[in-house]
């Protein structure tokens, strides 16, 4: 009997001392909410990932009609997954993740990541469209990618099948940050794109590596600059393909005052078996111009593997290799300079008519 009743003092006593939120996984039970709703099947006691209770559970997203938005601060960093639907993280709202954790996004339905005026805080791996196809909309508030280089961190467009889409959105006032030197890479995510426009930002001092694994057939990546309002700062960037059927693209859209500046460190258009693309819209600019698409400390390559300019024509000056800038010259259509003829005679006539 001795026996026995000390066995059950200590059983109730271990189980006492047990720390809530034992790391274990968290699923989304589908359907619109709050993060911090009632909504990740977590019993006795309730909560949700990352607050007091489970400050260390996985929180696996993989509901097709999944729709959570975050518009507090998550107190504690947690490994989550937005593997399926929607997770938009809102003004007021934080979301962070801890390092030494991957986050990895896609399905086969498709993912979609919003950041519309939060925080959002990748400490170490982001495996972008890593299980299928992936959205990462940035149009206010920061995603903040905060890993060093090294170690297995990377920023990378990665898929499991060497297939699928992703797409990058830099828009509004929204800003893609990475100031720690951590690596962006491209391996075998089939289709992927950058895209900063409006006043987007991107800020990424590290190394970015535009070539594709070797071996998948029509891989596609693009950088692409929208409009003379964006800001764009990288580091060292290898702008070359890895196989002949592989493509790594820059593009420029202009508007009527021209379009933002690539600041980068090193441009290197050696490796691989060709150079990066160049395509430049300039159907939106009037007039003859002098625009600089590039400055760089040090270039390394002749030139891009080839040039497309539409709506006008023009050349390409590489500058001198050092401290310099890549600069199109640009010579309008002879329909655009019709058209601005055209709206400046009637700009005059009106002027006569008063």
């Amino acid at each position: 009997m001795y026996r026995a009743t000390t066995f059950i003092v200590l059983t109730i006593a271990a189980t006492w001392l047990m720390p809530t939120g034992v790391a274990s996984a968290a699923f989304w039970q589908g359907g619109t909410g709050n993060w911090t709703d009632d909504n990740w099947g977590l019993d006795a006691p309730d909560g949700h990932p990352g607050d007091a209770n489970y400050p260390a559970e996985q929180a696996l997203i993989t509901a097709t009609n999944s729709n959570i938005t975050v518009n507090s601060v998550i107190p504690n960093a947690i490994n989550f997954q937005p593997r399926a639907g929607v997770l938009t993280v809102t003004t007021g709202g934080s979301l962070s993740a801890p390092a030494a954790v991957n986050v990895e996004t896609g399905s086969a339905t498709g993912s979609t990541l919003n950041v519309n005026g939060g925080t959002v805080n990748i400490a170490h791996g982001f495996g972008y469209g890593r299980h299928g196809d992936s959205d990462l909309n940035i149009s206010s508030g920061i995603f903040n990618y905060s890993a060093a280089s090294g170690g297995g961190r990377f920023f990378e467009f990665r898929n499991n099948s060497g297939a699928g889409v992703g797409t990058v959105d830099i828009t509004g006032s929204g800003s893609l940050i990475a100031t720690n030197g951590g690596t962006f890479r491209v391996t075998n995510l089939k289709t992927s794109s950058v895209h900063i426009t409006d006043s987007g930002t991107l800020n990424q001092t590290g190394d970015y590596d535009m070539a594709g694994t070797t071996g998948i057939s029509g891989l596609s990546h693009t950088i692409s600059v929208t409009g003379s309002a964006a800001s764009v700062t990288m580091g060292n960037v290898d702008a070359f393909a890895t196989d002949s059927d592989q493509d790594a693209v820059f593009s420029f859209v202009l508007d009527g005052s021209g379009v933002s500046t690539i600041n980068l460190n090193n441009l290197d258009l050696t490796g691989g078996d060709h150079a990066a693309d160049l395509v430049v819209d300039a159907n939106a600019f009037i007039g003859a111009a002098s625009i600089d698409l590039f400055s760089y400390t040090t270039l390394t390559g002749a030139a891009f593997n080839s040039v497309t300019i539409i709506g006008g024509s023009g050349t390409i000056d590489y500058g001198t290799g050092a401290n310099d800038t890549i600069t199109l010259t640009l010579i309008p259509e002879p329909a655009t300079l019709a058209m601005a003829s055209l709206g400046m005679a009637v700009l005059l006539s009106y002027r006569c008519a008063d």
